[in-house]
């Protein structure tokens, strides 16, 4: 089924109504269902009660904000931010953005009083301590609008519309529920089975079948970092960020074959790949700015060196499809 999701788009009014009506059409063309309160000015309770049944009603919250707050209620506070704070306390997704350069708006679209002009900064700040966007032109707003859309509909789904005639019935979604009730048990039953047949398909397997899959690639592994380790031995010493990047590379290599093997019945194995990931960090530790300038740094870091590769070459790893790049 097809869903239609409903947007309720808030803004001030006079200073907007160029950006909304853009912001409207952008939102129909992705096929949203846009709300507004344009028809029902917000100006006394029974317009509030409204105005909070359609964002409960809605999917989404989006709010637009430029350079004027907005008529108020009688607390002063604009019906604009009543309108944000209520969907932010529905739990509403809320989708903002703000006009990044008030200096750039036309004066008859800013606020002069300076009251007004506080109260606004103080719903500005408000809002950025969630997600926002800002804009300064109709192409930065309507791409942020339809890229916020495309985001908050795949990372937080909502209920949406569907028509009347595709939705389901309560048969079909009693249906559904006894199907993936029966799915879920299946699905047990399936896993129960598999703990129960493990312990003949491991007396089955012969002790080279049994070893992780590893070691002919571990053999292309060894030969190119230690060819890599003698270039590097012979090159001048101030190259250490390719190094660096060397190590990097042997560690993460070392810790998919650590991890691999971890399940097996070979813990002398896995427990000295362990060991050399270990002394791969004491390498790159020593590898520092303060340290690698010493004159002991040289002899330290190449007979760490020395023990990795006279442990690597001491293991025993038989099997392998693994490559290492």
């Amino acid at each position: 089924m097809a869903k239609r999701y409903q947007v309720f788009v808030s803004s001030t009014y006079k200073d907007l109504i160029k950006y909304r009506q853009l912001v409207i059409k952008s939102l129909m063309k992705v096929n949203a269902i846009p709300v507004g309160m344009e028809d029902f000015p917000a100006t006394d309770d029974d317009a509030w009660t409204l105005i909070k049944h359609i964002i409960d009603d809605s999917d989404y919250y989006m709010v637009v904000i430029g350079g004027r707050y907005g008529s108020t209620d009688s607390d002063g506070t604009s019906y604009t931010e009543k309108e944000y704070d209520y969907a932010v306390k529905q739990g509403k997704p809320v989708m903002a953005f703000l006009h990044g350069d008030l200096k750039e708006i036309p004066s008859g679209d800013t606020d002069t009083d300076p009251l007004i002009v506080k109260k606004l900064e103080q719903f500005r700040s408000k809002v950025r301590q969630r997600h926002c966007k800002s804009w300064t032109n109709e192409t930065e707003l309507i791409e942020s609008v339809l890229a916020s859309y495309i985001l908050i509909t795949t990372s937080h789904p909502a209920v949406g519309w569907v028509r009347g005639d595709q939705a389901r019935t309560g048969e079909d979604a009693e249906i559904l529920s006894k199907l993936q009730q029966n799915i879920a048990s299946l699905e047990t039953k399936n896993d129960n089975l598999q703990k129960e047949l493990q312990p003949y398909q491991d007396s089955n397997q012969d002790d080279t079948n049994s070893v992780p899959l590893i070691a002919k690639t571990y053999d292309s592994f060894y030969r190119r970092l230690t060819l890599e380790w003698e270039i590097h031995k012979t090159a001048p010493i101030k190259d250490y960020q390719s190094v660096s990047d060397l190590l990097d590379k042997a560690n993460n290599t070392l810790l998919e074959y650590y991890i691999e093997l971890s399940h097996t019945k070979y813990p002398d194995i896995y427990s000295d790949l362990k060991d050399a990931c270990v002394i791969i960090r004491n390498m790159l530790a020593l590898n520092s700015t303060k340290v690698r300038e010493s004159f002991a740094f040289r002899h330290k870091f190449w007979g760490e060196g020395e023990k990795l590769f006279k442990l690597l070459g001491n293991l025993d790893i038989s099997v392998s499809t693994k490559t290492w790049d």
